[in-house]
Order: structure tokens, then C-alpha cells, then sequence
């Protein structure tokens, strides 16, 4: 379809995606695409039982919108691997990307990369929100950490560029994010608005580098983030909403001819400070192709209802409009036509790899072949109780937890701690340690919360064998402590702590 065939709501549908809260389309969600032409979807893991149910739901979203609006849709989704992942967890799941580069091996990033994208594609998902050009380089970073390849521009490119040829193999879109660099930030814009305060130079050396070299890798489309750069923009207003960043920089500075996608207009650092139709706005005239209003069915409608306005009082340009659905609409042309193919869902051979993966990253951090940590009769298990620490990770399911799962496994003690345990709790930890045989401990970005730190300063000090377990960042591996025995996970999750217990022995041999 050319956008001379298109009506102005068929244009404004195919540059919205739309999120609905369970697993099948809310009779509000469909109404958008019958009476909006809402072209795109985004799906979380709220919306996902099964291989099947996940199949049968996107057959039924391609046929539905392709019936409403003549276009095929973007099925969109972040599946980064590790802490962020969306399908459901009897599928091959890739690491973090920080445990996939602890690796060291670019054509297992590459492989990881195809056979996530494999799967996707087979189970009607077309775009991949993945993967991350974010370099860590401030460790204090709330939202980014395990998401990112590492803390040096050299690792985030050579592993992305491996990633964005793998997705491309399989024949599905990815995008780079969170331009312009998300890495040295200490605000989740989730939550607030985080602001870069460094200069073009500063930028151009390291931030953008990524960005720079996925756009000579032709990467597909390209993540703005909702941070404000005063360096890129000086009128104190976020990326998304910036024509500076958007078109004068990223289009016509870097020459970037692919998509222009935005973080969720829902989060807090569009929501809270500037309104979601105030800044949906600003983000078309901007020059943003993709507006995501992810989760709330009445906001994506208000949205889509107010770029209509602006378009017809002159605020935005019909030219702007016709640009972004040409890009959009190209994107679609070169994409195939959806099959699933069940059959290529969490086979033999890609579960094996992704398992493969997972533990070879485990064991990169200098864990010697054959290692063990003794628990003796009566250990105590001491972890963190799961939490999203940020918007960005999947929702947790279930009441399963670190120490919870030790304790059932090996016996002792268990005791699960909130993110900041106050004194009291790290006292009656502390008591318990001293009649216990041994510890193990996990902590969850111990770096970012002095009380963790306190504790494993005060577990130190009653002279036990500890275990140091990173459940997050393997930063918390680098704070002094006496334990003899440490292992980063890069993810709080069930498969990490089931191949951590073959690392535990009641007794020696």
C-alpha cells in the first residue's frame, strides 16, 4: 500500500504500537484497531501462557489488524535475554548481555542472536526490541547494568554488530537503544527523567560510537530514549521530543535511514513531567516513525487523537507524517509473510546452546573446573526477595526465591531480605550465621545499596565460610569481603540458582 492510497487515520494507525494487559486483546485494544487502524503491537510478559496460546495470539493479531488495515503489523517485544525476556521461560532463552560477553565468543553472541530471532519469527513476532548499544560506564546505573554488552565502546559494538547480523540472518527486525547512550545515567526514566551532562566530544567518543557503527551495519531502526541531553538539545526537553536530536542529528548528522522508534510514552519521564499527549506530539513532530503508548488502551487512543489534531490544525505537517509511514511502510514490504512454525520453538538443539550459554558465562569469572563450596549439615541461605528493580525486567511470577530454593535443595536456613534490610534484620541474620556451619549469600546490586554492603561487611567478621553469590551485577562480587567462594548469575532467576546448587556439597568426598 502507497501512503497516497491512505486515509490520515490509516497513517496515524501505522505509526502507533499498542500493548493490552492479558493474554488475549481486551475488547478495548480491538476497538482501536477497527475504529483507529492501530497497525502495531508490543507484547509483555502479562501477555504470554504458552508456545501455543503466544502462536494462536499473533496469528489472530496478524489477521485482525492485516483485515482492518491492509498493512501487515509489527508484532514488537523486548527479548534481550537474561533479565529481560518475554516468551515463556520452555523456550531457549539467551543470557544477559554482559553474561553473553563475558563468554567471549562473538559467533556464540551471533547464534544466540539467530536463534532467539528463529524463534520469534516462528511464533508470529517480527521486531525485536534488542539489542542493547548502552555502555555501562557508570556502574550506579538503575535500569541499564546486566542489559548492557559491558563498560568499553569495543565490546558493546563487536558484540552488537554479532546480534544485529544474527537477527538480520533470521530475516526479523532489532533495534538499537537507548540513543544517545543510556550507560551514564544514575535516574531510571521509568521513573524520573534522567539527564546526560556531558559534552558533544565526550558523547562522540564513547555514547554515540555504537550507534554510529550499527548504522554503518544498516541496523533497522534505532531506540530514542526519553533522556535529556543538553549537549544534543538545549531546551531541557527529552530525545524523544527533540526535532534536534531526531532529525537534525540522528537523520541528517549520522545519516541513519532506518526506523525512529520511541521508548514507552507511558513512563514516567514522558507521563509525569510533560503528559503523554503533549509529548506524543512533540515526539511526531520530532520525527519519530514508531510511537509506543505500551500498556493503557484510553492513553494510546487519547494519543492517537491528538496527532490527528495537530496534523489537521497545522501543528504537524502532513509531509512529517507521510515521511514516517514511508519508512514504515518499507520496512513492512521487506519483512515476510507470518507462518508459524511450532516446529522451530525451543527444539533439542536451541535449548541445549542457550543452556550451554548460560553456564560457560556463569563459569567465566574465574571459577576453576571442579570447584565446590562445602555447606556442611546446617548452612544458611540469605538472599534478597525478586523484585523489578526496574520497569524494564520481566514480571515475576510465583513466590519462588534465591534462599527459599537452597534451603529446599540442601537443607539449613533461609532467610529472604528486602532490597534495603534495616539494622534489625541484618542483626538476627548475623545471629543465625554464627551457629550456622556456612553461608551463602546472595545479593542483588549490592553496589547500589550500602546496607547489603553492610551486611556482607558484618557476615565477614564472625568467620565462617562464605559463598558470595551475584544475583544481578557482578559488581557486588567486587566489594572486600571474606568470602571464599564467589559466582555471578547476571539473573535472578530459577535456571541460574539451579545450575549454582551443582557448585554445593553437604561434605567433601
Amino acid at each position: 500500500m502507497q501512503t497516497e492510497m491512505m486515509t490520515l487515520e490509516q497513517k496515524i494507525g501505522q505509526m502507533f504500537v499498542g500493548g493490552f494487559p492479558g493474554e488475549e486483546p481486551s475488547e478495548e485494544f480491538i476497538r482501536l484497531i477497527e475504529k483507529r487502524k492501530l497497525g502495531n503491537v508490543i507484547l509483555f510478559s502479562h501477555n504470554v501462557k504458552s508456545i501455543q496460546q503466544l502462536a494462536q495470539l499473533n496469528s489472530g493479531l496478524y489477521e485482525r489488524i492485516e483485515k482492518e488495515t491492509g498493512v501487515m503489523p509489527f508484532i514488537t517485544v523486548d527479548e534481550e535475554g537474561g533479565t529481560v525476556t518475554r516468551l515463556p521461560s520452555d523456550v531457549a532463552i539467551m543470557p544477559s548481555a554482559m553474561a553473553q560477553a563475558a563468554v567471549g565468543r562473538m559467533d556464540w553472541i551471533k547464534e544466540g542472536a539467530r536463534i532467539a530471532g528463529e524463534q520469534l519469527k516462528s511464533l508470529g513476532i517480527n521486531f525485536n526490541l534488542a539489542p542493547i548499544l548502552d555502555i555501562n560506564t557508570n556502574r550506579n546505573n538503575p535500569v541499564i547494568g546486566v542489559r548492557s554488552y559491558g563498560e568499553d565502546t569495543k565490546t558493546v559494538c563487536v558484540c552488537a554488530k554479532e546480534a544485529v547480523h544474527g537477527y538480520k540472518e533470521v530475516g526479523i527486525l532489532c533495534s538499537g537503544k537507548h540513543f544517545p547512550g543510556h550507560g551514564d545515567t544514575d535516574t531510571d526514566s521509568h521513573l524520573a527523567v534522567p539527564i546526560l551532562q556531558k559534552k558533544l566530544e565526550e558523547l562522540e567518543k564513547c555514547e554515540l560510537v555504537p550507534f554510529c557503527t550499527m548504522i554503518e551495519e544498516k541496523i533497522p531502526a534505532i531506540t530514542v530514549s526519553h533522556m535529556i541531553v543538553p549537549a544534543l538539545e538545549e531546551n531541557q526537553i527529552p530525545c524523544t521530543m527533540s526535532r534536534k536530536v531526531v532529525t537534525e542529528y540522528l537523520r541528517e548528522k549520522l545519516h541513519f535511514k532506518g526506523l525512529a522508534i520511541s521508548d514507552c510514552m507511558e513512563m514516567d519521564a514522558i507521563k509525569k513531567y510533560y503528559g503523554i499527549e503533549n509529548g506524543v506530539v512533540a515526539a511526531v513532530k520530532a520525527g519519530m516513525d514508531l510511537i509506543f503508548v505500551s500498556h493503557t488502551a484510553n492513553l494510546l487512543e487519547k494519543s492517537m487523537e491528538a496527532v490527528l489534531c495537530a496534523v489537521k490544525s497545522g501543528e504537524i505537517q502532513l509531509e512529517i507524517i507521510d515521511q514516517a509511514v514511508g519508512r514504515i511502510l518499507k520496512a513492512k514490504e521487506k519483512l515476510p509473510a507470518v507462518k508459524i512454525l511450532l516446529e522451530n520453538v525451543a527444539t533439542p538443539e536451541q535449548k541445549k546452546f542457550a543452556q550451554n550459554f548460560l553456564e560457560v558465562s556463569i563459569k567465566a569469572k574465574d571459577i576453576a573446573e571442579n570447584q565446590e563450596f562445602i555447606l556442611g549439615n546446617f548452612p544458611l541461605f540469605v538472599g534478597i526477595e525478586p523484585v523489578r528493580i526496574t520497569g524494564a525486567v520481566s514480571e515475576r511470577k510465583g513466590k519462588w526465591d534465591f534462599a527459599g530454593s537452597l534451603k529446599e535443595t540442601f537443607g539449613g536456613r533461609a532467610i529472604s531480605l528486602p532490597l534495603k534490610p534495616d539494622n534489625k534484620l541484618i542483626q538476627k541474620v548475623i545471629e543465625i550465621a554464627k551457629v550456622s556451619d556456612s553461608i551463602v549469600i546472595g545479593t542483588l546490586n549490592a553496589h547500589l545499596y550500602p546496607e547489603q554492603r553492610l551486611l556482607l561487611t558484618e557476615l565477614s567478621h564472625i568467620g565462617k565460610n562464605i559463598a558470595h553469590i551475584a544475583l544481578g551485577n557482578p559488581y557486588d562480587l567486587e566489594e572486600k569481603t571474606s568470602a571464599v567462594f564467589k559466582v555471578p548469575l547476571y539473573e535472578y532467576s530459577e535456571r541460574t540458582v539451579e545450575f549454582l546448587k551443582s557448585f554445593f556439597k553437604k561434605e567433601k568426598k
